[in-house]
């Protein structure tokens, strides 16, 4: 019985192991950016959830030290994580570039605030696309594992 508990779990460790990098640290790596996010907000005194205050094409105290943080966990964390490297490197372009249009008065914090939702929309789509086509391979090379376990296991017997 307990051999039959260690085998379940040596074949659950096994396919968990070809579980596609960004299927199995996507959410990790998100979970570990909002904690990057408040490790900004206390480094830089600027923080995205009490900017009530601020007119519509005005900038926070400390928000763009804040805001380059945040780009660095996106390419310390999610691009990693993700293999979608050059369309969160077009976030941060994109990101800048409204955050300067805000500061200019061309561009209102709603707006970019709108536009960076739809783009992370975009971008969390994306991972969630390239989930099955890796999901596919990932089985795949499972199941060849397990007929090469099963090789072995029958070339065990025979050499005994």
């Amino acid at each position: 019985m307990i051999g039959t508990y260690i085998r379940i779990a040596a074949v659950v460790a096994l396919s968990l192991s070809f579980l596609p990098a960004g299927v199995q640290a996507s959410e990790e790596s998100w979970t570990k950016f909002e904690a990057h996010l408040q490790e900004c907000t206390a480094k830089h005194g600027y923080d995205r959830k009490r900017e009530r205050n601020l007119g519509e094409h005005e900038l926070g105290t400390g928000e763009l030290a804040w805001r380059e943080c945040a780009y660095d966990g996106v390419r310390k964390l999610l691009i990693p994580a993700s293999g979608l490297d050059s369309s969160y490197r077009r976030v941060i372009v994109q990101d800048k570039v409204m955050t300067d249009k805000v500061a200019k008065g061309d561009l209102t914090r709603r707006e970019r605030a709108k536009r960076l939702e739809e783009l992370v929309s975009q971008l969390r789509a994306a991972e969630l696309q390239r989930a099955p086509q890796e999901m596919d391979q990932a089985h795949a090379e499972f199941m060849q594992r397990m007929v090469e376990l099963r090789r072995m296991k029958r070339l065990n017997g025979i050499m005994r």
